[in-house]
């Protein structure tokens, strides 16, 4: 599984990272800021990661933009897998994941290598029901 982890803090990237290669079959890039993601993108030749994980708060942007910037594109990147990660409380977390098109969060203060390799395989299986749905309509 290709995992990509858009994070700008050091020690939260380092501890999800870690935890997330335990995994055998995980492969992780590590990107600072979703401009850095889509200029890795733009560049790439091979295809999309599977899921993407994504901090709310991201200095001069929020994930919740990433989000919708993603959904918004007119190609496959708007059905990768995307899974929010935060570090706000529950109830502020829930108004921010209200009308939000992820497939997965996750708080940072609860987070563990067992929930995380979870959310990322929930995340997978709803992106391809996506994308599935996707090609259908597209004909």
């Amino acid at each position: 599984m290709r995992i990509a982890l858009i994070e700008d803090d050091d020690l939260h990237a380092e501890v999800v990272g870690r935890w997330l290669t335990r995994e055998a079959s995980v492969r992780l890039e590590r990107f600072r800021s979703p401009t850095e993601f889509f200029t890795d993108l733009s560049n790439r030749t091979d295809g999309l990661p599977d899921v993407v994980f994504v901090d709310y708060h991201l200095g001069d942007t929020t994930g919740a933009e990433f989000v919708a910037e993603t959904r918004s594109l007119g190609d496959a990147r708007a059905d990768i897998g995307i899974v929010l990660l935060s570090g706000l409380d529950i109830s502020e977390f829930n108004s921010v994941l209200n009308g939000l098109d992820v497939d997965g969060f996750l708080l940072k203060d609860d987070l563990s290598r067992e929930r995380l390799a979870m959310v990322a395989g929930l995340a997978v299986q709803s992106a391809r029901r996506r994308q599935k749905l996707a090609t259908f309509l597209r004909g």
